[in-house]
């Protein structure tokens, strides 16, 4: 076990760091001789306090890209009702003088130039927002799969650990 928590304490991210928390509360427990169910238990409690902060940390900007992908798009149709008044108002008071066409045309320029602005900004971080959650997702999916695998392996050591000592007729932790 010391040298799966060497080998999590050399490597970075997410995975490694609450593997190494896990691993390094099962060597303390197990230098102290707590008792194996007690082990196993706070070492599932410590995997899972440190991964609530992993995650936030994980996910710290992703409501920044939420407001952008939703606010974007909005603004956008905002300049689309802006221009369509502009354009409506150019129409009347130019009525009788001009071709309404003409008149409405800038106006309507406006509503498309600013849709498609809001949309360009908007499209870009939607998709962005959703690879990321999709990266924080796997990590997450990693992290469960891991910590499952650690928490059978730290079941099977402390089982192999009390029927040796069963075995030998030693005091048992």
């Amino acid at each position: 076990m010391r040298q799966a928590f060497e080998l999590c304490k050399k490597n970075q991210g997410p995975v490694p760091a609450i593997l190494a928390t896990g691993l390094r509360k099962y060597l303390v427990l197990q230098t102290l001789e707590y008792e194996p169910a007690k082990i196993e238990e706070q070492v599932v409690k410590s995997m899972d306090d440190y991964s609530v902060h992993i995650v936030a940390a994980l996910e710290r900007h992703l409501p920044i890209l939420a407001t952008i992908s939703s606010a974007a798009p909005m603004l956008g149709f905002l300049g689309t009702v802006q221009g369509m008044i502009v354009a409506f108002d150019d129409i009347v008071a130019k009525m009788g003088e001009t071709n309404i066409v003409e008149a409405a045309a800038v106006g309507i320029k406006v509503s498309l130039m600013t849709t498609c602005f809001g949309l360009i900004v908007g499209i870009p971080a939607f998709v962005a927002f959703n690879y990321f959650t999709g990266i924080i997702n796997r990590f997450v999916l990693d992290v469960e799969e891991s910590a499952t695998e650690m928490i059978e392996a730290v079941t099977l050591q402390t089982a192999i650990t009390t029927a040796d000592s069963k075995h030998r007729g030693e005091p048992q932790p």
